[in-house]
């Protein structure tokens, strides 16, 4: 047993010692075969970089040849000369003005023709350069006269600036002249406003005087009517009853009348006050109510007494505007009012707020007459005769309508 157990153990050794020389010799070829791989990729790349460097010089052999002939294809070394001597020829035309110089093909030494064609270069090089140098002189030559022209700039530049300064100087005094020329017109135009105002005062001072004057006149003019009449109707103012008085002067402008609510008058109605001295009565104002109470009314004295015949009390007042049982009826006998204070219509509205109702034509009920101009063609001027009616002139009538 022991002797097979040894045995065993021998071979095992012995396969073991095969194995790994096996092993061994497998690693060995695996090396060897990498190095032989590494060796063809050099090899390869070796023959990649040549193809690559003859492709290259193909490539610029190509080129030269394109420069040189404008042609890939392969030429004869001789036409190269001739290409490149007829370079040198347009370079020498070029730097001499179009005149061709002379040069000669010498053949097969591409040396000297590149020498020539090189020289050529150099001409025309020495060519560019003396352009350079004229195309400098022509450019300091431009900056001189572009510095002169800064310089002329710089002077108009101060002329303008001066001439702007002269400018908003005379526009300053432009401005101080049209300042005095506003004062000077808003000064005229008070003073002529002043005088504009004292002729309105005296133009407002002459229209009433004129007005007064024309009110003289429409007096005058109406005495004048009057005493043309055929006669003087029975029934006149003279002898019209009196229709209240005075009951106390309070002063020179206020006073109290005995006519009151109960006799049916109103704030605004016109009374005559006058004195009678047997058949004569003495006309000495006007009032006018302003309150009314039951028995008695406060009036405003309009147009005062004299000094020598003030209104006292007793004395008489009258108004044609005044009827205590119901309103006056009065009619107008004429085409047009003499005076200039008022129109025919105003004043009809004027009677209608007093209270008074004015009628077309003469009735029964008639309590007087407003004679005014045209009045002896009116046919209510006749009826008013024929009645007996009171007559009143405009002059008599216009204190009652302009309170």
């Amino acid at each position: 047993m022991a002797a097979r157990s040894s045995l065993n153990v021998l071979v095992i050794a012995l396969l073991s010692v095969v194995v790994l020389g096996l092993i061994f010799g497998i690693v060995l070829q695996d090396k060897a075969l990498q190095k032989a791989k590494q060796m063809a990729d050099g090899a390869d790349k070796g023959k990649k970089a040549a193809e690559a460097a003859h492709e290259l010089t193909k490539q610029e052999r190509a080129k030269l040849r394109e420069f040189v002939t404008g042609s890939i294809e392969a030429v004869d070394p001789a036409q190269i000369e001739d290409y490149l001597t007829q370079a040198v020829k347009d370079l020498d035309a070029k730097m001499a003005g179009g005149a061709v110089a002379a040069v000669e093909k010498k053949g097969g030494n591409f040396r000297d023709v590149v020498a020539g064609y090189r020289a050529a270069v150099a001409r025309l090089m020495a060519s560019v350069e003396e352009a350079s140098r004229s195309s400098s002189d022509a450019n300091q030559r431009g900056m001189q006269r572009e510095e002169k022209h800064k310089a002329d700039i710089e002077s108009y530049k101060k002329q303008v600036l001066d001439r702007d300064q002269e400018l908003q100087r005379v526009r300053s005094e432009i401005a101080d002249m049209e300042s005095a020329k506003a004062d000077l017109e808003a000064r005229l135009n008070r003073q002529l406003t002043e005088k504009d105002d004292d002729f309105t005062q005296l133009s407002y001072r002459f229209d009433t005087e004129k007005t007064l004057a024309a009110q003289k006149i429409a007096q005058a003019n109406d005495t004048i009517n009057r005493l043309r009449l055929e006669r003087i109707p029975e029934k006149d103012l003279a002898k019209a009853d009196p229709h209240g008085a005075i009951l106390r002067v309070a002063n020179k402008h206020t006073a109290y009348i005995d006519k009151g609510r109960r006799d049916f008058v109103r704030p605004g109605l016109a009374f005559q006050v006058y004195e009678q001295r047997g058949a004569v009565r003495f006309n000495k104002g006007m009032v006018e109510i302003n309150r009314v109470e039951d028995t008695w009314s406060q009036v405003t004295i309009t147009q005062p007494g004299t000094e020598l015949e003030p209104i006292i009390a007793g004395d008489k007042i009258w108004s044609p505007f005044f009827k205590k049982e119901q309103a006056p009826r009065v009619a107008i006998a004429g085409e047009k009012l003499a005076t200039p204070l008022l129109s025919l219509d105003l004043m009809k509205r004027k009677l209608s707020d007093a209270g008074v109702t004015v009628t077309a034509d003469v009735g029964v009920d008639t309590d007087y007459v407003i004679a005014i101009e045209g009045y002896q063609d009116s046919a209510v001027y006749e009826k008013a005769r024929t009645h007996g009616v009171m007559i009143l002139r405009e002059s008599e009538i216009l204190a009652y309508v302009l309170q």
